[in-house]
This record gives C-alpha cells, sequence and structure tokens, in this order.
C-alpha cells in the first residue's frame, strides 16, 4: 500500500493517529467506531481515493484539482456531525492521478476511483457508482463553472452508495435521487456502520434503475 499512500510514510501506523483509527490488516481504513467512558459513540469514516480524468475534455491540474477539493469539502460537510448519539467524522484523502488503472477489479479491489468521464452509463445521468462501488463516474461539465455545491452534493451522494446506501424518495435527504437535499438521518448513518461491519460496502447497489454489467466475482 506504499505507493497507493504515498504522503504517509510506510512505517507509521493507522495514518500516524492510533488513537482514532484502526487497521487490521493494513488495507483500507474504512470506518471505526469507538465508545467513549461516558458512553458517548463516535464514528469515524476514512476515504481514500484517487481522481483521474478519463473523459474527451482536456482539464488543467488546477481544475481538476479543484473539482477533487470539491468532492472532498461535500463529503466531509455532509456526513460529519452529530446523529443521535453518535458523532461522526469524516477523513478524506483525495489525490489527482494520472496512472492508468487495471481493467482487474480484483486487483483494484482495495482502491477507489473517481472517474471524470463523458458521460455515464445511460441518459443524461450525472453520476454513478459502479463496478461494485470502488469507482464513481462524474460527468466532466458537473464540475465546471461556479456552481460547487452541485458537484458537492453529486459526491457526496455517489459515495452513499459505495456505503451501500439506496436511493428514497425523502425529500431533502441526501440520498433523494435528483434532489437538492443534503441532510443524512441517523439510521442511514447507522446502516453504513452496519454495511461496513458485514462486508457489505463498496459492492454496488444493484436495484438502481439502469441495468449494471455482471462481473465473475463472487460476493461475501
Amino acid at each position: 500500500m506504499a505507493a497507493k499512500y504515498a504522503s504517509l510514510s510506510p512505517y507509521v501506523y493507522c495514518a500516524n493517529n492510533p488513537v482514532k483509527l484502526v487497521d487490521p490488516n493494513g488495507e483500507d481504513i474504512e470506518i471505526v467506531t469507538t465508545v467513549d467512558a461516558d458512553g458517548k459513540k463516535n464514528i469515524t469514516i476514512n476515504f481514500t481515493a484517487k481522481i483521474m480524468n478519463k473523459s474527451s475534455h482536456s482539464l488543467k491540474k488546477e481544475e481538476l484539482e479543484k473539482m477533487r477539493d470539491d468532492i472532498s469539502y461535500g463529503i466531509e460537510k455532509y456526513y460529519s456531525g452529530q446523529f443521535d448519539d453518535a458523532t461522526v467524522n469524516v477523513n478524506v484523502d483525495i489525490i489527482c492521478s494520472n496512472e492508468e488503472i487495471s481493467e482487474d477489479l480484483d486487483k483494484e479491489s482495495n482502491r477507489h476511483c473517481i472517474f471524470i468521464v463523458d458521460k455515464c452509463s445511460e441518459g443524461d445521468r450525472i453520476a454513478e457508482a459502479e463496478d461494485f462501488g470502488s469507482y464513481i463516474n462524474i460527468r466532466w461539465d458537473i464540475g465546471k463553472g461556479s456552481n460547487n455545491n452541485y458537484l458537492r452534493r453529486t459526491a457526496a451522494h455517489e459515495f452513499g452508495h459505495l456505503l451501500g446506501l439506496p436511493d428514497i424518495n425523502t425529500e431533502g435527504n441526501l440520498m433523494e435521487s435528483g434532489g437538492s437535499g443534503i441532510i443524512l438521518s441517523s439510521d442511514q448513518i447507522q446502516k453504513a456502520v452496519a454495511n461496513y461491519r458485514n462486508n457489505k460496502i463498496n459492492i454496488g447497489i444493484w436495484f438502481r434503475d439502469f441495468k449494471r454489467q455482471v462481473h465473475s466475482r463472487s460476493l461475501k
């Protein structure tokens, strides 16, 4: 994992933050839940990824970095906070990269990638979480211009699908497809934690309203 986390020394444990984080197998740090002596629950969500321009449109380094920053901001802002008895903190580390990504999903199973693309799988969809939840596709024009909140909300919504959260029809909720809401419920946070514990994150949302390619890979 040294190449994946180039900003960290391979000799430090848990990104040099062992008070909050655990790393049982040396792979990705995902969701950590702790309980204080007074019974207060703390949930830490750590998301690491790389962002790559896979569209036919040329993006300057500064433009891709701005998209990265808006995506990071949206995920951290909308998932952090107080949810009933749990305090949630989110750490996002997204690097810009031109490295080619393997088409072998098994080799990339521990790596999240955000692709800037010309178009998504169907119609005018602006973004989607695909390929067992390891990838997010975002249409190239979503991050252009001054409407940063649109990109921030879109990325945070798709991040929810990585956590195994489905689209819902609740107005004002972050997981409302095509909506503008940014609210998450305590139940959704607890669902994400339960999905993590049961190995149900990063496997995609199979009942979305578009057809997914079925890969010959077993799911636990």
